[in-house]
């Protein structure tokens, strides 16, 4: 799951978002923090790059028009229970009581310790907290 960068691993993260602004601004964040970033904007092929490559947190917007972050979580869930998401929201209601089934099955995934989600807008410290929350430091094995 690490990649070697002049005798160092680094932590891995795919990050997918429909809005490639979002992917912009968080790749360079998150790899001045040491993380080995991969960005896709198209959460179809999500499932074939974790084929191919592999991830120590998939971070997940959660309303994409192609295919939501949760769908995407439920393919990637059934390859590795293991695998560690965090989920990034604008939509509040994503997790709220207005939805019952999601509410509840949240509920069951927070505390596995492999899930969590920031609603934008969030700060950068926040994603930092989250992320090594997750993964840990980006360095290190």
């Amino acid at each position: 799951m690490f990649r070697e960068v002049k005798g160092e691993t680094l932590k891995r993260i795919l990050l997918v978002d429909d809005d490639v602004a979002i992917l912009r601004g968080l790749k360079p964040a998150l790899t001045r923090e040491g993380y080995d970033v991969v960005t896709t904007s198209n959460p179809t092929e999500v499932s074939s790059m974790i084929s191919r490559e592999s991830f120590d947190l998939i971070i997940l917007d959660v309303r994409m028009p192609a295919k939501s972050g949760v769908e995407v979580f439920d393919e990637l869930k059934k390859i590795n229970p293991d695998m560690r998401f965090l989920f990034i929201t604008a939509f509040l209601k994503s997790f709220s009581v207005e939805s019952n089934a999601m509410l509840k099955r949240w509920q069951e995934l927070l505390p596995d310790g492999n899930t969590d989600v920031l609603y934008k807008p969030f700060k950068l410290d926040d994603l930092y907290l989250k992320v090594e929350g997750l993964i840990g430091p980006a360095k290190g094995g």
